[in-house]
């Protein structure tokens, strides 16, 4: 018998099912092997919320010793890779190096007595003054074994460096592995000491802590470097300050260090320097009383010793590049102070330098520094006393020159420039230089009434045979070099 729904007339439908509202329940995908790991991360988050603040503490610690170590690590490394690297004793090998290449078994040893043998026998025969030919044969022969000989030997060194160079390869690359192997440990360790996000904070909070400790650290070192350079500034700048006052005394000049200290971009006076040297150097040996210089504390401000401030200590300090940095940071910040002394540095050190070029070094016995063991030699020895009476009579060779030469001017002498003086030379009378003095000249005349010229007193000339000589007065008898004076004064 058929249903009710088949065989129906092909107009008519089949009326459709209605569906039911209720569902089947969703099947659990979770796994027993998920439900494992969600249950372990669950623990694991439960373990770290109830950690307390001491084992919290105790992997703050740990942490920074597996840091530590990883840093260790990578120095030690290093140091073995360079080590493996540089260690090479078949370095510098030659093949005439017998008994070296023998301890390192590249030849035997019948193989260094045969070239020891070698060198032997070649010796022996360059000893000899006349080699028969026979002898230079032989000579030949030999040379030509140890050539052949030693070059077999280069070719065992080659494979020999070869192998070694093999060697260190395998150990460099066992030695990267191994401390590999020992920083993927303790990169773990800390990786998984920084997964815990209770830690993560305490970092936190601690790096703040020490950012704010170090910034506070920072200031107190700019005010520290503040008020040290400002001690540095004023001792040393009152030290220079005695020493080119003292200098400016000795010389004469008051403004000797700005014309030094301005020579050190301004080369218009190179020699300022020597100069100044030499007159520093005459006051120790040949001055007395307070033109002498009797110590180098005078002038040399290093050599001023005092419980404060070291000069030595203190120059270095303003000359660092982290001094500066300070300063400038304190500047920007608005520390006026800080600005100043800026300011100031540049100076100190321009005299520093100064000084430094006058005197030269100590310890290398320069000019000046050997002035002071000269003057006291010469003390010793009665010099100082005889270079004095010297100093004394050229002064009044001088005083007298210059008296005689102005009592002639005023009877009408004449001032003469450019006068030559000859002088012999293996016997021939050459021209050896120019002089300037003063020549006397009055009108005379002869019995029979005639006027001439004669030289009657010079000073300052050399050639004494010129007083005495006579002229007619257009003054041809003259030397041309009086002549012209002569006319060019008027008078004559």
């Amino acid at each position: 018998m058929k249903g009710p729904d088949q065989e129906l007339p092909p107009t008519i439908e089949a009326p459709k099912k209605k569906e039911s509202k209720t569902r089947a329940p969703k099947k659990d995908k979770t796994g027993p092997k998920d439900l494992d790991a969600m249950l372990r991360e669950l623990d694991n988050a439960a373990t770290q919320a109830s950690m307390s603040e001491k084992e919290i503490d105790e992997m703050v610690k740990q942490r920074q010793e597996s840091l530590d170590e990883l840093a260790d690590l990578n120095v030690i490394e290093s140091s073995r890779l360079s080590k493996v690297e540089n260690y090479n004793p078949l370095k510098g090998l030659e093949p005439g190096d017998y008994d070296r290449l023998f301890q390192e078994g590249i030849i035997s040893k019948d193989e260094m007595d045969q070239g020891k043998m070698m060198d032997v026998i070649i010796s022996k025969y360059e000893s000899i003054n006349n080699l028969t030919e026979a002898d230079k044969v032989n000579l030949l022969k030999t040379a030509d074994l140890r050539s052949q000989f030693q070059k077999k030997i280069e070719i065992k060194i080659a494979n020999a460096q070869e192998e070694m160079q093999a060697r260190q390869n395998e150990v460099m690359v066992k030695v990267i592995e191994h401390y590999a192997k020992k920083a993927e440990v303790l990169e773990k360790t800390i990786a998984d000491i920084e997964a815990n996000p209770r830690l993560i904070n305490v970092l936190y909070k601690t790096a703040e802590e020490e950012m704010k400790a170090f910034e506070t650290k920072i200031e107190e070192q700019r005010k520290n470097i503040v008020e040290d350079a400002a001690r540095c500034i004023q001792s040393l700048g009152t030290r220079h300050a005695n020493a080119f006052k003292r200098i400016g005394e000795l010389l004469g000049n008051e403004k000797i260090s700005d014309e030094l200290i301005g020579s050190l971009e301004n080369t218009k006076h190179p020699n300022i320097f020597d100069e100044v040297r030499s007159r520093l150097i005459a006051a120790i040996i040949d001055n007395e009383g307070a033109d002498q210089l009797k110590d180098p504390k005078e002038v040399v401000p290093w050599e001023v010793k005092t419980t404060s401030v070291n000069y030595r200590t203190a120059i270095e300090f303003l000359r660092s590049q982290m001094t500066e940095k300070m300063l400038k940071e304190s500047a920007d910040a608005g520390n006026e102070k800080a600005k100043k002394l800026l300011g100031s540095i540049k100076p100190i050190l321009e005299g520093n330098e100064v000084i430094r070029r006058l005197v030269g070094s100590k310890k290398f016995d320069s000019p000046f520094w050997k002035a002071f063991e000269t003057r006291s030699e010469f003390d010793k020895k009665g010099i100082t006393k005889k270079r004095k009476e010297e100093r004394e009579r050229i002064a009044k060779q001088e005083a007298d020159l210059k008296k005689k030469i102005q009592e002639l001017i005023d009877k009408g002498g004449i001032k003469v420039n450019e006068v030559p003086v000859y002088g012999n030379v293996r016997g021939q009378r050459i021209l050896t230089g120019h002089e300037s003095g003063v020549v006397l000249i009055e009108r005379c005349k002869t019995g029979k009434g005639n006027d001439y010229w004669k030289v009657t007193d010079t000073c300052g000339i050399t050639d004494v045979s010129l007083v005495g000589k006579t002229s007619t007065l257009d003054m041809r008898s003259f030397p041309q070099w009086l002549a012209k004076a002569a006319k060019n004064r008027g008078n004559f």
